[in-house]
């Protein structure tokens, strides 16, 4: 699904291409997709700093 589907100047008009598709079964929703990426870059994050800190001392 491209972004220009999700726009849409009479939703009415474009109801159904503006709503995401259901997941199959077995797969995670889009928005637990989208939790896990954010929570998967914060723990990155979180791995440089202490790398950095012992680099540091």
């Amino acid at each position: 699904m491209s972004i220009s589907e999700l726009r849409c100047n009479a939703p009415a008009a474009c109801e159904r291409a503006c709503t995401l598709p259901e997941p199959q079964p077995g797969h995670p929703s889009w928005s637990i997709r989208m939790r896990a990426a954010d929570e998967w870059g914060r723990f990155m994050r979180r791995g440089e700093i202490s790398i950095r800190q012992e680099a540091e001392e």
